[in-house]
């Protein structure tokens, strides 16, 4: 349909109409010409990442509600497990896609195996080995990208401002807030670090589903509950606590943010670059894009 910007504008003027595009056909007066007609406004880059970083977050919300969707008719036996799995298969993008592939391969060549076709099952591990070459190159720049993440920073477990906290005291919860929340909600935390809105944002981002696989689900439960934990502990002390005591959480929590921020820069040790840093983004965006 982009063909009508040629037909109906010219270098900004009116064209006119053709044969086949009359000027009284009533297309002309819907939403969607229009809106191919509408002269598009430039952005700069800025405006170009914050787009795509809009779109993508909403992509990922829509993708999750759908995973989420599937699972629950799972748990209530709407659908078998080999129904869900082909509906999260449509869903899956990337590495999970080509996961999914493999693992339909695998169920392809114990039939063909089982049916006797050797033709079929010559076919399907031909297929096989093209996926499993994929997920090999897939798997290198992950390791590569492992490697550099770890000369950049070292072990999270031996830098101070990536520690986890152990325990549910109010000093924990100091030091959890400034790892579970983006910097641009640390200055609502000055003002007050029990904000309902700023607790309720770091449980929804400590909570298991928000990091997907990235985290084991029984890790993510033992910090998710703890969190919990320390929220109510601070609450409770925050009752009867002095002002001298609410200051020295003050003043440890404005340590504790310069600790994570000093954690995100690279070790001196590692005598890594920008362009380290460069490579590895390089590597992310492949492997992000390989199984796509």
């Amino acid at each position: 349909m982009r063909h009508l910007r040629g037909i109906r504008k010219g270098d900004g003027e009116e064209l006119g109409w053709d044969f086949y595009h009359r000027k009284e056909d009533p297309l002309w007066d819907t939403d969607e010409v229009k809106g191919i007609l509408k002269r598009r406004v430039r952005r700069d880059a800025a405006a170009e990442r914050e787009a795509r970083r809009a779109n993508n977050h909403r992509w990922y919300l829509k993708n999750k509600a759908k995973r989420q969707a599937v699972r629950q008719l799972l748990e209530k036996g709407e659908i078998n497990e080999d129904e869900a799995n082909r509906r999260l298969a449509e869903i899956n993008v990337g590495w999970f896609k080509t996961r999914d592939r493999v693992k339909a391969l695998e169920k392809d060549l114990e039939a063909a195996r089982a049916s006797g076709d050797q033709d079929r099952t010559d076919e399907v591990q031909e297929q096989m080995l093209d996926e499993m070459g994929h997920m090999q190159k897939m798997l290198d720049l992950l390791d590569s990208s492992f490697k550099l993440l770890y000369l950049l920073y070292g072990d999270p477990d031996e830098v101070e401002g990536f520690k986890l906290p152990t325990n549910s005291q109010p000093e924990d919860l100091i030091d959890f807030l400034p790892l579970a929340l983006p910097q641009h909600f640390w200055s609502q935390l000055d003002e007050n670090f029990l904000n309902p809105t700023i607790i309720r944002e770091a449980k929804r981002r400590l909570h298991p589903d928000n990091d997907g696989d990235l985290n084991p689900v029984a890790d993510q439960n033992h910090i998710s509950a703890l969190f919990n934990s320390a929220v109510e502990e601070t609450t409770e002390w925050a009752k009867t606590a002095s002002p001298t005591d609410i200051q020295k959480l003050r003043d440890r929590l404005y340590n504790r943010k310069m600790a994570v921020q000093n954690a995100f820069l690279p070790r001196d040790e590692s005598k890594s670059t920008a362009y380290t840093f460069r490579s590895i983004l390089a590597h992310a965006a492949k492997f992000n894009q390989a199984g796509s």
